[in-house]
């Protein structure tokens, strides 16, 4: 086989967290080609508000997440579903009887897609660096799976050295907290934000997309971990998590702190 065509509804960082998958099969089976389908129109009850309400995958994040898929060099294609034949449906995950508030979403594929593995705390997802950002930490922060025990308010203290990354209404949220930290970046595809979080200082925030994101790139970073569903789980690198206020502060602290290279 020299191309493998797989299949995916959403959500983003579902998606993201599938590409160990496709290098497994790419370094093991001679693939030197993948087409990648993504479906619109399914659904899912997210644990809190959403850009995309009860969607897993809309139109325009497609035109998002395309560039950056097709960023990698075994991606050739990037196409709308419409009952292709495909070699791995990813989909398969949701019907894997897990409690899916457990373990780590990048092995959940491991589990049906018979022989696949990959060394999780290597990157597995490669951009070209935007420094623009390079002196920053960058911020993001959805409504969604946040600790009961972290507030942000004391980054008001570094409110010079921080950038928030997101949708305008989680930068509103941020700000009711951090009202001193007034730097918004909001990226215009899912290319361009992955390209400035790989030139960045280091990443802060807690899961989610933005997250799924650092954690592929393996850049220095921080979690704000969670009751609900623990299962990103940083690996590789200079990671962290913590799901006390006492933890968080002290582990930005040192990232704040800590050298960078040049």
């Amino acid at each position: 086989m020299s191309t493998l065509s797989v299949k995916h509804s959403g959500g983003i960082g579902d998606i993201i967290y599938s590409l160990p998958t496709v290098l497994s099969l790419i370094r093991d089976h001679g693939i030197s080609r993948v087409i990648y389908y993504l479906q619109l129109g399914q659904h899912v009850q997210y644990s809190g508000p959403h850009p995309l309400g009860t969607l897993l995958l809309s139109a325009d994040y497609i035109d998002k997440v395309r560039p950056l898929l097709l960023s990698q060099p075994y991606v050739q294609q990037v196409e709308i579903y419409s009952d292709q034949k495909v070699d791995v449906d990813f989909d398969q995950f949701r019907r894997i009887p897990l409690n899916y508030s457990m373990y780590s979403i990048a092995r959940w594929y491991f589990l049906f897609v018979i022989g696949a593995s990959w060394d999780l705390s290597l990157p597995w997802l490669n951009v070209v660096p935007d420094y623009r950002f390079r002196d920053f930490a960058l911020v993001a922060r959805n409504r969604r799976l946040q600790s009961p025990f972290i507030t942000y308010n004391f980054l008001d203290k570094y409110a010079d050295r921080i950038v928030f990354v997101g949708v305008e209404q989680e930068f509103e949220d941020f700000r009711m907290q951090c009202p001193q930290c007034s730097r918004f970046y909001q990226a215009p595809d899912f290319l361009e934000l992955a390209r400035v979080i790989a030139g960045c200082r280091f990443f802060a925030g807690n899961q989610g997309m933005i997250y799924t994101l650092a954690e592929a790139l393996k850049v220095p970073r921080l979690l704000e971990t969670n009751i609900q569903a623990a299962n990103n789980i940083p690996q590789g690198g200079a990671c962290y998590d913590a799901l006390f206020q006492q933890g968080f502060e002290y582990w930005f602290a040192r990232l704040m702190s800590a050298r960078t290279t040049p």
